[in-house]
């Protein structure tokens, strides 16, 4: 084998690696939470996770698009309101929004819903 054929055999082994590397570190960071009546799968980042925000990801494997949602809460009284929404289609980012922090709105979450398992799990930490 050339030396050519050497350096491209050896950037695709590091290259695989990284990507298996990397696939690793996703499934520790993103814990799963649930179904939801969507069809989507539901998890929270343990990474980014603060007494007062956490950011969710919601998968659609049929349609291979997400949404990830950055959320602030309060236990007491229970309560989420939206901070950040990013969409994605097949690892394309195609929507956003942000709210200012203090201008979020806070409200109930209904019963039985992702929402109040997200909040039962945050609250008993």
């Amino acid at each position: 084998m050339n030396l050519k054929g050497e350096l491209m055999k050896k950037l695709l082994m590091v290259f695989t690696f990284g990507l298996l590397s990397f696939n690793a570190f996703a499934q520790d960071r993103w814990a799963t939470l649930g179904l939801g009546t969507d069809g989507g799968v539901v998890y929270y980042d343990k990474k980014t996770l603060t007494p007062t925000t956490v950011w969710t990801k919601t998968e659609y494997p049929k349609t291979q698009s997400s949404v990830q949602n950055k959320y602030k809460y309060t236990c007491k009284p229970r309560l989420l309101g939206a901070i950040q929404q990013v969409d994605s289609i097949q690892g394309i980012f195609n929507k956003n929004f942000t709210v200012p922090y203090n201008k979020v709105l806070m409200s109930d979450v209904p019963p039985d819903s992702v929402g109040e398992g997200l909040l039962d799990m945050l609250c008993k930490r």
